[in-house]
């Protein structure tokens, strides 16, 4: 269980779909208002995981915690990414899907 290889793999998939997904939501929202459809854009925008994924300041602290939690116990990262979809899940907006009702 706290073997790295696997921990750095996941960790590797999780980051290219998270960059994946800012990137969908990015050009989702540019095109939105390119297409006059402002409250469509915005409704991308004000997204929970949309902020949390373009705030530097997260990342910057999310990323030493990541890389620590891989190097010293790798069992620990799943737990990070388990809370993270929970909290961001929790937090989504009324037009979405919903994690918990």
């Amino acid at each position: 269980m706290n073997k790295q290889g696997p921990e750095i793999f996941y960790f590797g998939v999780y980051l290219l779909w998270s960059v994946s997904y800012f990137i969908l939501s990015y050009m989702l929202a540019n095109a939105n208002q390119r297409d006059q459809r402002p409250e469509a854009a915005a409704s991308i925008r004000q997204m929970a995981i949309y902020r949390f994924m373009r705030d530097w300041r997260m990342a910057a602290i999310q990323l030493p915690i990541t890389i620590a939690a891989l190097y010293y116990l790798p069992a620990l990262q799943m737990v990070i990414v388990t809370l993270q979809i929970i909290l961001v899940g929790a937090r989504s907006n009324k037009d979405s899907d919903r994690l918990f009702d």
